[in-house]
């Protein structure tokens, strides 16, 4: 018996050349094959075409309900549409036609022809995100990139997707590969696309500057189209079998970040050195030889953003805040903008501040990463310390407090002193000061004022003693020290004050007018 190939080019030749005979010779088959095969087609019945349906009738209307729904309209709500033109039919029925128009609804929206993708080298580069493993309890996140002539893969580990992660990624991917192609496609993300208008593109100013700068033309896809960029699809997917723990690569869990970027570099240099399956050549070798000759140079400096978010210093206090939390940077930089980011490592996160101008990008902060509400401050990015509580600056106003305070140390050392304790006329113990400086020299009245405070002195009868006794050892000493003459410096002003004890006693005070009458009647 003939197969119904072979029957159909009998009949087909049959059909053309009416002579069975002719028809044998030409296929090597019998005169007699050939007519019973032509007789069994002429007397084979009709084919039956489709029963009709009581559907029939209504085959245009439910067409149109599939198409205005986007082929999600139930076949309940059908039926009862259906119902209100006169429909007779059941429940079932109306189930079964509508299953079969969505099928057709389906097929016909979604059908669509692929073209090929055919680039030049140096054209095109693709890149895309796919979920990496969770390391030290924080996920993290692949980078995948694919150049589109010669198949050369990269794939970074990434900690976030934020926009400073992103433009370091691909300022690092362009390292990678020994330049800058023409265009590079991704998807509409938010670091990319931040919002359409008529289905135009608005781009992320950011992204702009940073493609700008390496003289990029950014692309998007199609939104929720992805098979517009299946290369790097592809890609994610490939990378993500071999590097994320799975049962089925026998890879274990990574304890550190480290750790998984040397997987996604053992897995760089494992698949761009083999022969890719289409092509059936080295990703690697027609990199180097034949698309690096295409690719644009390389800028001599990296664009800012890869440092970090921008952020203005205010004008009026060195501190900027970032996620919650606020840190210093030098007072130097008020006014002036810096970048922030964050730096990670398995023992502590760090914030990294960094400075740009004509000179290039400097770091001029770092800090612990503090948590919300928290304030990082460093004492040195301040010319001015906060003073303790309790602690007042000095601020001669008058002539005598300026005369007073030039001094030395020692008297206004003996000036705080002396407030705290409420020295009475304390304007006129600092003329008599003034007058000591004058007089027998600065240095001998700040030593009288050291003095003073070692032996709890405040007024001005004592202290006027005190300078009039004081002993010629100790001043034989200073005038020594002023002429380089030589003869015993004390070491502390303890000793230089030890050396008039017993010179002195300080006047004891007046009794009071009941201590003088108590001591009138012990002695009556």
């Amino acid at each position: 018996m003939q197969s119904s190939r072979r029957s159909q080019k009998i009949l087909a030749r049959y059909a053309i050349l009416k002579n069975a005979r002719a028809v044998a010779d030409e296929l090597n088959v019998s005169h007699n094959t050939v007519l019973r095969v032509v007789r069994a087609h002429a007397d084979a019945p009709p084919v039956r075409g489709p029963r009709p349906s009581i559907t029939d009738a209504h085959r245009g209307f439910i067409k149109e309900l599939i198409t205005n729904s986007g082929g999600k309209i139930r076949a309940d709500v059908v039926y009862e549409a259906l119902l209100d033109r006169g429909f007779e039919g059941s429940q079932r029925t109306t189930r079964r036609i509508v299953a079969t128009l969505k099928q057709e609804y389906r097929l016909s929206s979604s059908r669509r022809a692929h073209q090929p993708w055919v680039t030049a080298p140096g054209k095109w580069l693709q890149y895309d995100f796919g979920d990496g493993p969770v390391v030290d309890g924080k996920k993290t996140v692949l980078f995948v990139a694919w150049v589109a002539y010669s198949r050369f893969r990269v794939v970074f580990a990434l900690r976030n997707r934020k926009m400073t992660t992103v433009l370091a990624a691909l300022d690092r991917c362009f390292r990678a590969i020994g330049g800058v192609p023409d265009f590079v496609l991704t998807d509409n993300e938010k670091t990319v696309v931040v919002g359409r208008h008529a289905g135009l593109p608005e781009f992320n100013p950011t992204m702009e500057s940073f493609m700008s700068h390496y003289r990029v033309s950014i692309q998007v896809c199609a939104p929720a189209d992805p098979a517009t960029k299946g290369g790097v699809e592809y890609a994610v997917r490939l990378a993500k079998d071999d590097i994320l723990p799975r049962d089925t690569n026998l890879v274990d869990a990574y304890e550190t970040f480290g750790q998984l970027e040397a997987a996604c570099q053992a897995f760089m240099d494992k698949i761009n050195a083999r022969p890719h399956r289409t092509t059936g050549l080295v990703p690697a070798e027609v990199l180097r030889e034949v698309e690096a000759k295409h690719l644009g140079p390389l800028p001599v400096d990296t664009h800012p953003s890869v440092f970090g978010e921008l952020r203005k210093v205010p004008a009026n206090t060195p501190m900027i805040t970032y996620q919650h939390a606020v840190y210093s940077v030098p007072e130097e930089l008020m006014g002036r903008q810096v970048f922030i980011t964050e730096q990670s490592s398995p023992d502590v996160d760090e914030v990294v501040i960094y400075f740009h101008d004509i000179d290039g990008v400097e770091e001029v902060a770092r800090h612990v990463k503090g948590a919300r509400g928290d304030s990082r401050i460093d004492p040195n990015h301040f010319s001015f310390q906060r003073p303790e509580p309790g602690y007042y600056k000095v601020n001669p106003r008058s002539k005598l407090e300026k005369d007073f305070l030039a001094i030395g140390p020692g008297a206004e050392a003996w000036l705080r002193f002396g407030v705290a304790h409420h020295a009475p006329q304390i304007k006129h113990t600092m003329s008599l000061f003034v007058t000591l400086a004058a007089t027998r020299g600065k240095w001998f009245a700040d030593d009288i004022a050291r003095a003073a405070i070692d032996a709890g002195l405040i007024t001005s009868i004592d202290i006027e003693a005190m300078a009039d006794n004081w002993p010629v050892n100790a001043l034989a000493a200073k005038i020594g020290t002023a002429f380089d003459i030589e003869g015993p410096e004390p070491e502390t002003i303890e000793h230089a004050s030890n050396s008039w004890d017993g010179f002195y006693t300080p006047t004891p005070p007046k009794p009071s007018h009941h201590e003088a009458n108590a001591h009138e009647e012990e002695w009556f």
